[in-house]
């Protein structure tokens, strides 16, 4: 009752009266009610002057509901009162109990004689009034768009105003030679181009409706909407989306031509742009790139490519593009047929892609262009480059492409011109932004370079980088070998260093031994001082001065922005105080942190040619079999027993004998041949350690690690292999580490639990002597507390009480940590001790250091020492 109330009030029953009768109205009820449901189809079965039936089909059985069942009955008994007659309907099958389809039986009275074609058709009237306005609003709405792209989009999305269907497909060709864009509604984007296909093909199902959209003699494509399946297409939606498509078709040649206009006018401005950039002479970069982005415009390509000729290296470097290509893309002369003569005789080529040469079809291919032209740039009768202009689809007429050709030259001529007195600037700037020694930008340049990458990162919320480089002990390589051996030694280093840094890094000289890296879009810290790492690797191996093998290392600084700074002078500053820093460490490293106070008089030792020979020999004393191992017991004063053993270096000088630590290890710390000597013990220690385990007398072996050392990232991976490979226990090691290092580095901790987490032990050595803080010492896994000797020492029968060694002690204990007394030398001091409560001790009472075929015959004589205390 409710839809025939408002069929009544919105003039669809007049549209019902107008097919004259009952049995004339209800084919088109069905019809018009299948298109409505797109999941149940209608049919009349049988219809005569007084009764029909007809037929329901759910498509899917699985949306059978009786509900719906209820509305057709409803709705059709209703049907005979809009005629002026009585009439009922009976469902006599149903798909819902398991009937193939539903099937209803209507019958009515007897119609009133001339039937219902004169009827009120006001209702029908205003309907139709709405129906136009909509369909003059959609005219206006495609009239309006000003480009084809948007005229299309309108098209397909307000097609429903013509004609109301659940699926609807518009595929035009908007200019001659371009590609078919297809725009849909309604279908599965794997099915669209077979249907675009097909309808093309004029294979058009019952319930689809395509027609074509022209304009004028013009064929664009064609529009097309689809109904539920099972139905079928009148006239009037034939005519009226047929009407439709030919608004659409005026809309979207009115569109082309404008953009015909836009496209002409936005050359006309491209030339004119690109003839300002060639007056104003800029770098030859600026010039190509430019001059890429200007060649699609002015000869309608679809890409574009500016090679530029290396006439070194005989090839084409890709300079300028706007296809998706890496610039610096070469294409070699030998492998291209032509190119060796197009250098020699510029002239224009006309490309096929797939009839080239494999290199130059895979850069086609990749951009997806099927031919091209290629024209030289030539300037006073020099080859510099070509341009290169790609098309997609191919086009007709040598008049055509003989056009092409000579846009091409004309872009080609300008440019020559402009690359010419580009590279003469250029050579003009070089020798102002140059350090004349090695080549490498200088103080203004890379100033220059910095500040553009810092405003870069503001912009990209990355970050800049800035390392201050010094070589270490510069000045004893000129004072030794001369400045101009230093000048030499300066410009090797450059090359290194170059050859250690990203492309997008800056190398720069500032003056003597420094230098300045630029570290541009850095996600932040770690990335900066991995280059750094980088660098003093890359410093590690000797420089050949005429067969004589010169090591030189170098001291860094890092900076930066956005932890450091925001200006390319504070940046430089906090480097370069940073870079003192790494020098007060050791040098041949690296340090982020800002400079701490110097000691007077660093870098005033006594070096001369002595020191320089002494490094040099040191770099060479493992290959020659120089070093040696001594071995100092740690005996337990609960037993008496030797249970450990300290490994410690010597050196077997060939002409000053036997060298001990403190003659070596300060050169070998500065130089970073300390690293290497540590390696080295490392592997000489475990390897005694686990033959002396493998005859039943396992001991415990402790190495020094090194400030230089501890710093690397791969220390720890090392060791874990070295234990691996010697079969030695994890909990036989134990690493001595100093106290100034524990107690200056913040990061210590972390540093230190990647060697616990492995099983090594953990001892803390010349401990009371750094700068001890209690609160770090607790965040370090340690296991041991080596009491220095001076403090052992203090033990003696004048002052027995030795109050620091005792807090000492206490210290240990609060902290649960084994404690080693170093430097033992007299009874008393062991006595002492051992009261105390002192876990191990070491020193000359017990044993010096000795060869490890004399450690065991030290076993038995520790037992004697029991008596004695």
């Amino acid at each position: 009752e409710e839809m025939v109330r408002q069929n009544v009030s919105s003039g669809v029953v007049s549209f019902i009266r107008s097919a004259g009768s009952i049995a004339a109205a209800l084919p088109n009820l069905a019809n018009a009610g299948s298109k409505m449901a797109a999941s149940r189809r209608l049919r009349v079965v049988e219809v005569d002057d007084v009764s029909a039936t007809l037929e329901a089909e759910f498509l899917d059985p699985a949306d059978a509901h009786r509900f719906f069942c209820g509305i057709v009955l409803g709705y059709y008994s209703s049907l005979p009162s809009m005629f002026g007659t009585q009439g009922a309907a009976v469902e006599v099958a149903c798909q819902c109990e398991g009937a193939p389809a539903c099937r209803f039986r209507l019958v009515w009275d007897g119609e009133p004689a001339g039937g219902w074609i004169d009827g009120d058709d006001l209702g029908r009237t205003e309907v139709l009034l709405e129906r136009f306005e909509q369909l003059q609003d959609t005219a206006t709405d495609l009239a309006a768009a000003e480009d084809v792209t948007t005229v299309l989009s309108r098209i397909v999305h307000r097609a429903a105003v013509a004609v109301q269907a659940p699926r609807y497909l518009l595929a035009v060709r908007p200019t001659d030679g371009a590609d078919v864009r297809v725009y849909q509604d309604g279908w599965a984007p794997d099915d669209v181009e077979a249907v675009t296909a097909r309808m093309e093909r004029g294979e058009v199902a019952a319930n689809e409706l395509v027609v074509p959209v022209e304009s004028g003699d013009t064929h664009y494509g064609i529009l097309a909407a689809a109904y539920a399946e099972g139905t079928e297409v009148n006239e009037v939606e034939h005519r009226l989306l047929a009407s439709y498509a030919r608004h659409a078709a005026a809309a979207l040649r009115a569109a082309a031509a404008l953009e015909s206009a836009r496209q002409d006018r936005d050359t006309a401005s491209a030339l004119l742009g690109l003839a300002h950039a060639l007056s104003e002479v800029t770098s030859q970069e600026d010039l190509v790139t430019r001059l890429a982005e200007v060649v699609p415009a002015v000869v309608g390509a679809d890409h574009s490519w500016i090679w530029m000729w290396d006439d070194n290296g005989k090839r084409l470097e890709l300079a300028a593009t706007s296809a998706s290509m890496p610039i610096g893309t070469a294409l070699e002369g030998g492998a291209i047929p032509g190119l060796a003569e197009m250098a020699a005789d510029p002239r224009p080529m006309m490309l096929q892609t797939a009839n080239e040469a494999e290199p130059v079809r895979r850069h086609m291919e990749a951009a997806g262009v099927s031919w091209g032209a290629v024209v030289p740039i030539a300037a006073r009768g020099t080859f510099l480059g070509v341009i290169a202009a790609g098309f997609v689809l191919a086009r007709d007429g040598e008049d055509e492409n003989g056009s092409l050709v000579e846009r091409l030259r004309g872009l080609a001529s300008q440019a020559a011109a402009a690359i010419d007195n580009a590279r003469l600037l250029d050579h003009i700037r070089d020798q102002a932004l140059s350090d004349p020694l090695t080549g490498l930008p200088n103080r203004p340049l890379i100033e220059d370079r910095s500040n553009q990458a810092l405003r870069n990162a503001a912009r990209t919320g990355r970050h800049a980088g800035v390392l201050f480089i010094d070589l270490d002990r510069f000045k004893i390589v000129n004072d030794t070998l001369g400045h101009a051996a230093g000048d030499r030694l300066v410009c090797l280093v450059a090359e290194r260093l170059a050859g250690c840094l990203r492309a997008s890094d800056t190398l720069a000289r500032l003056g003597g031994d420094e230098f300045v890296v630029l570290l541009p879009d850095l996600a932040d810290v770690p990335e900066a001082t991995a280059a750094a790492q980088r660098v003093v690797d890359a410093m590690q191996d000797p420089f050949d001065f005429d067969g004589r093998s010169l090591y030189i290392s170098c001291s860094i600084g890092v900076a930066v922005s956005g932890h450091h700074g925001d200006t390319y002078a504070e940046l430089l500053q906090h480097a370069d105080a940073a870079m003192y820093e790494a020098k007060a460490q050791g040098r041949n490293t690296f340090e982020v942190r800002p400079a701490r106070p110097m000691a007077l008089g660093y870098g005033m030792r006594a070096g001369g040619p002595s020191q320089l020979d002494l490094e040099t020999q040191l770099h060479r004393a493992e290959d020659r079999g120089e070093l040696v191992l001594m071995y100092q017991p740690q005996v337990d004063f609960a037993t008496m027993r030797i249970v450990a053993v300290e490994a410690l270096l010597r050196w077997e000088h060939p002409t000053l004998g036997r060298l001990g630590p403190d003659a070596f290890l300060p050169v070998a710390e500065e130089s970073g041949v300390i690293v290497g000597l540590d390696r080295w013990v490392r592997e000489t220690a475990f390897a005694q350690a686990a033959e002396w385990a493998a005859i039943g007398h396992p001991l415990r072996m402790a190495v020094n690690v090194s400030t230089r050392d501890l710093r690397r990232p791969a220390l720890c991976d090392e060791i874990e292999a070295l234990l691996a490979s010697s079969g030695l226990p994890a909990s036989s090691v134990e690493l001595e580490i100093t106290d100034r290092v524990v107690m200056s580095e913040d990061a210590l901790p972390q540093l230190l639990r990647s060697f616990s987490e492995i099983g090594v032990r953990l001892a803390i050595d010349d401990f009371g002597t750094g700068t001890s803080v209690i609160a770090r010492l607790q965040r370090c896994p340690i296991d041991v507390l080596k009491i220095d000797k001076s403090f052992v020492q203090t033990i003696t029968p004048a002052a027995p009480d030795a109050p620091v060694v005792s807090a000492l002690l206490q210290l240990a204990r609060s902290l649960r940590l084994e404690v080693v007394a170093e430097g033992v030398e007299t009874a008393f001091q062991a006595g002492f001790l051992r009261r105390a409560g002192c876990s191990l001790a070491q020193g000359y009472f017990f044993s010096p250091p000795v060869p490890a075929d004399t450690v065991f015959d030290l076993l038995t004589e520790a037992q004697a020492q029991a008596a004695v205390l």
